[in-house]
């Protein structure tokens, strides 16, 4: 007998099982129990449930709906297989070889089409074809069982037929012909796999679960039942199939079948279809589990109501009763499970409760279970403390997570009942919030053996998340198989070795991993593996580790040798680096060459599972995962498929296997879960939480293929992405007992501008306004940008975030520019480069020297492309390098330059080295009778007095010449303030060390223009440098603000100390900040947002430093 037992509490399902279980125990005792499910989830809480309730839980089965009806087939019927040989994998494969022997007939013109145009590889468009097409196969299969009998009866008209019956009354010409030609070429096609499976399998008749079904069907309508269980429960389903339905119709003939079914109002809210169905549903009788009353399905009332064409027509053309809106516009999956369920004519059974509490959410709850229509005469109550149905709008995914962890510590402190169990969050796609799942709630210290942990600890796991997304193993190797076409740029070969087990394999270690960076930028490596492919390619891989290899034995100033040049950076000991790095370039090589080629199956198998050992070091940590990836490679030896295959198509496959390796063993584990949103998953939990309910992100979408003809033809229990969603929301409504707490993204945190919400959110909100006095400010809680605004610690919003707590406290903001302590050593010795480096730019000198603080803004990328240019770094180090060469030197180092991979291709070479050259003539003439001598140095030890204790100023002075009295620098570009400082501070140091006026020191720039430094006087001199040294100790306690460029503008804005434009003073300073057409200075960034500026103080001390200069 089948028995369906209505209620709208999974609790009260599971008590009627647990109850059927102990009133009729199995007299076997080694017989098993047989509850079909949906998802791993609901046996594992109804297991949970079960030994809660009896103390132990053993001896239960819980098949899949679909696995159960598969045993049955293969325990009933001849011949039948324990896989079908049509199950969508093994299709996919004959699909693939089938479809191009038809390609040239009329009908496949479509298909033909689509595989001209795509840009990928035809066997690869053919591959994705195939799994589409294997798909819907699959699906009819399921859902449309007829239309697979009528194209192997070769009667596709009849299909036609139907689904011009659905069609509007207007549709056009041109889609009556795209529908005929699917109806043709799947039919074609459909018939033609059925041809190869029987002759591979040497049988008559097709073993489909279409055959099976009927066939299964007739032996159960003769009553030659085998290996039934005594009785079948079907639990925690929201939906089958309408075949799937007919089979446990009939086998309830042979064994009682108990279909719990989670039924959300204990009316009948279905499709009343029209007046011949209504009278049957009028026949029908509810029985209620607690009082034994019966009552019938339809009310003499409701069927006045129809009579009379008081109903609701919904955008399929059904006529529900009139009833909660929510039902209505969220329920067509569960409507059409209902419809079908009461097609069966089955004895039901009554159980529902409602909620005792009056919160909004339970309010909301029990209008749903009573079919309660929308009216303004009798409103919600809602209540401003109100917090069982809360909504959340926030800037950012990261935002929506952190509020969330202040919320649960909130609930946990005032509900001390209330366990991290009790609590599940959901969302549309975990994969996208576990990274920011596990910085939030992994930030805080778990309780350990003699430590208590931190308070805001909250345990938590997180499941369904895949394998791809989580394990760098995994995407490590599933991005080796895709190395075909790769032009092997830098750093994408660089990211192979940020994986632990590949660095492993090869004997690197982490911290080399900088060296071998900057190795590879040195050395000129850009792209490519080979250095001679169609042309000579300096910057590939393998010239660069040539160059590494070669620096091993010699230095790059041996010159060249058989077209290489050595590399310094790697001679001597750091030799076994380099060979490390250069086996597993060689080993990259070799996989491409194996990619390069196609190669059948077994083949495939064998060079993947070497690729694993020789790429991947296994060790405790990865041993699981990369017994995965093994597994998943020998499971493609099943594969029918007996061609060479492409490595697109392996990629394709073996991502899609370690794709669909979900997590879902951290499921129900005592700890918060955190999981996605599953069809089936309506278990019941104290507080319900959805996360990123955003437009366009909740219902997911799905583009249908353009030639599914379900499409065309929607039929009760049809599934739907869409429609799975909205019900999947509104069992999450359901399954709330005390909480539902929904969030989503609902401000830009670009410009702060409002976005809207899941269209089910809005919906939901539009409910709730309609019918209560709230407003949709009232429901929903708006919060900060960022975590540490102090807007999180008012009355509205409480966070638990304490290292912000000083913000909410008041605590002083002491202003930037304030001394700091002293070094604990007292300074004696000034090093004359760091007196320099201080003068030339103070405020940068004190984050770096003093605070420690480093900004940087720098694009250190390697350049994975072919080299046309020089940039002016480049180019500026290429000028300095042919001022020591003599004109008839200059060839040979080009040639070297070309070697190194610096040089652009081709032509481009020669036309810059000839620029270059010119660039550099008039400088090299003008510096001709320096170059041809030997720049002396002096070392420095100066004792200057500083307000009574002797402070020594040290260090080297280079570039002198004449008796070592004249400092003579240049550079190869202009010269810059930064120059003049240097130039400057040299002249005063040589000044007041020597006992006779020196010459000024000069300083050229390009174009051999000279810059000379003021003479002074040696007790001038000693006093400027004086001034310098005693700010430079100042500057170890507090920060000296001077501006460093555009000196002379900035002397001439305060020239007139009665006219000083403070404004302009100040846009100096934030044109050094950020100037016109350099990278800005991150450094007076920093100071202008947060420094209070004295100019007093500044130009003052601007006219003590370069007043002189």
């Amino acid at each position: 007998m089948l028995t369906i037992y209505h209620s709208n509490q999974v609790e009260i399902h599971k008590e009627l099982l647990i109850h059927l279980m102990e009133v009729d125990p199995l007299t076997d005792p080694f017989e098993s129990e047989v509850i079909l499910v949906q998802s791993p989830g609901m046996a594992q809480w109804l297991q949970i449930q079960i030994a809660e309730k009896k103390g132990i839980s053993a001896n239960l089965k819980f098949p899949m709906p679909a696995s159960f009806i598969w045993q049955q087939y293969n325990s009933n019927l001849p011949d039948v297989p324990a896989q079908s040989e049509f199950a969508k994998d093994t299709m996919v494969w004959r699909l693939m070889a089938l479809i191009p022997h038809y390609l040239e007939r009329e009908e496949f013109q479509s298909l033909a089409g689509y595989l001209r145009k795509n840009e990928q590889s035809q066997q690869h468009k053919l591959y994705h074809l195939a799994c589409k097409i294997a798909d819907l196969f699959d699906q009819y299969l399921v859902y449309r069982p007829d239309w697979i009998k009528y194209w192997e009866q070769n009667q596709p008209h009849f299909i036609e037929s139907q689904i011009k019956q659905c069609l509007p009354p207007h549709s056009n010409d041109t889609l009556f012909a795209q529908i005929h030609q699917d109806i043709a070429w799947q039919g074609v096609l459909w018939q033609a796999l059925v041809s190869d499976v029987l002759q591979s399998i040497g049988k008559t008749e097709p073993r489909h679960r279409t055959n099976l079904h009927l066939q299964y069907l007739n032996q159960l309508k003769n009553g030659k039942a085998k290996n039934l269980p005594k009785r079948l429960f079907i639990f925690g389903i929201s939906a089958l199939p309408k075949v799937y339905l007919e089979t446990f119709h009939a086998m309830s003939k042979h064994c009682d079948v108990h279909l719990f079914f989670n039924n959300p109002c204990r009316a009948y809210w279905g499709d009343i279809v029209d007046e011949r169905y209504l009278q049957k549903l009028v026949s029908r009788h509810r029985t209620d589990y607690y009082s034994h009353e019966i009552s019938p399905l339809i009310s003499d009332e409701q069927q006045n109501l129809f009579n009379t064409e008081q109903y609701e027509l919904t955008a399929d053309d059904e006529k529900l009763q009139i009833g909660n809106p929510l039902l209505a516009t969220w329920g067509k999956l569960g409507r059409d499970f209902l419809h079908l369920l009461t097609e069966m004519e089955p004895n039901e059974i009554a159980a529902y409760a409602e909620n005792q509490r009056d919160g909004l959410l339970q309010q909301v709850q029990n209008r749903i279970l009573d079919l309660v229509p929308q009216s303004a005469e009798n409103p919600l109550n809602w209540q401003k403390n109100d917090r069982t149905l809360t909504f959340h709008s926030c800037h950012s995914p990261m935002r929506e997570v952190e509020i969330l962890h202040d919320h649960l510590l909130q609930l946990f402190q005032q509900n001390p009942e209330l366990t991290p169990k009790d609590i599940v969050v959901m969302v549309a796609d975990i994969d996208q919030y576990a990274p920011y799942i596990q910085a939030v709630f992994g930030q805080y210290q778990a309780p350990k053996e003699h430590f208590k942990g931190d308070p805001q600890h909250i345990p938590y796991s997180i499941s369904d998340s895949k394998l791809t997304a989580n394990d760098v193993l995994v995407e490590g190797f599933l991005s080796l198989l895709k190395l075909k076409e790769s032009l092997f740029g830098a750093e994408d070969v660089l990211a192979f070795l940020d994986i632990p087990a590949i660095r492993e394999r090869f004997a690197i270690e982490a911290d080399e991993l900088p060296r071998i960076r900057s190795w590879v930028a040195q050395a000129g490596i850009r792209f490519g593996l080979e250095k001679t492919q169609q042309h000579h390619n300096y910057n590939a891989w393998k010239a660069g580790l040539e160059r590494m290899l070669l620096g091993y034995a010699m230095r790059e100033q041996n010159g060249i040798w058989q077209d290489n040049v050595g590399f310094d950076a790697s001679y001597g000991l750091k030799g076994q680096l380099t060979g490390s790095l250069a086996e597993f370039i060689e080993q990259l090589y070799q996989w491409q060459l194996v990619l390069q080629q196609n190669h059948n199956i077994q083949q495939w198998c064998e060079q993947l599972l070497s690729l694993v050992d020789q790429c991947f070091a296994e060790n405790s940590q990865n041993t699981i995962t990369l017994l995965k990836i093994k597994e998943s490679i020998n499971e493609l030896r099943e594969i029918p498929f007996k061609e060479l295959i492409e490595s697109d198509v392996i990629a394709d496959v073996l991502t899609a296997k370690l794709s669909d390796t979900q997590n879902s063993l951290k499921f129900l584990v005592g700890r918060v879960s955190f999981c996605t949103l599953l069809p089936m998953r309506a278990i019941p939990f104290k507080v319900i939480c959805l996360l990123g309910m955003n437009d366009g992100s909740y219902p997911r979408q799905q583009t249908p293929n353009s030639f599914d003809l379900m499409h065309y033809h929607r039929q009760k229990g049809d599934r739907f992405r869409r429609d799975d969603d909205r019900y999947l929301f509104l069992e999450a409504l359901l399954s709330a007992r005390e909480q539902l707490y929904i969030s989503y993204v609902g401000k830009s945190i670009i410009n702060n501008q409002k976005l809207e919400p899941s269209v089910l959110v809005s919906q939901l909100l539009t409910y709730l306004t309609d019918n209560s006095n709230a407003t949709t400010d009232d429901l929903i809680h708006n919060y900060s940008m960022t975590i540490f605004s102090a807007k999180n610690f008012d009355k509205n919003h409480r966070s638990f975030a304490k290292q912000w707590l000083p913000v909410l406290q008041g605590t002083e903001v002491k202003p930037f520019n304030q001394p700091i302590p002293a070094q604990s050593d007292e300074t004696n010795v000034i090093d004359l480069q760091r007196l320099i480096e201080f003068v030339q730019h103070p405020v940068k000198f004190f984050f770096e020297k003093r605070l420690g603080v480093y900004f940087r803004n720098e694009q250190d990328l390697i350049a994975d492309s072919e080299n046309f240019t020089l940039d002016g770094l480049e180019k500026y180090q290429i000028r300095g390098e042919l001022l020591k060469f003599s004109d008839a030197e200059w060839q040979d180092y080009f040639a070297r330059l070309k070697v190194k991979g610096i040089l652009p291709r081709a032509e481009f070479a020669t036309v810059y080295a000839d620029g270059l050259q010119t660039d550099i003539a008039v400088l090299k003439t003008t510096l001709a009778d320096y170059l041809v001598q030997s720049a002396q140095s002096l070392t420095l030890d100066l004792p200057v007095d500083i307000d009574g204790r002797t402070v020594h100023l040290q260090g080297n002075i280079g570039q002198l010449y004449g008796e070592l009295t004249q400092r003579i620098d240049w550079r190869v570009s202009n010269v810059r303030d930064k120059d003049r400082i240097q130039s400057w501070l040299y002249y005063l140091a040589l000044q007041a060390h020597s006992e006779s006026e020196i010459p000024p020191a000069l300083f050229y720039d390009k174009n051999g223009k000279v810059t000379a430094t003021k003479t002074l006087d040696k007790s001038t001199a000693l006093e400027q440098l004086t001034r310098y040294m005693r700010d430079y100790l100042q500057g170890e306690t507090q920060l000296q603000i001077v501006p460093n460029e555009n000196i002379g503008k900035y002397l001439a804005l305060i020239a007139d100390e009665s006219a000083v434009d403070f404004e302009q003073c100040l846009a100096h300073l934030e044109a050094i900040a950020e100037p016109y057409n350099r990278v800005p200075d991150l450094y007076w960034q920093r100071l202008l947002v947060q420094a209070e500026l004295d100019f007093a103080d500044i130009n003052q001390r601007v006219k003590d430093w370069f007043g002189n200069m």
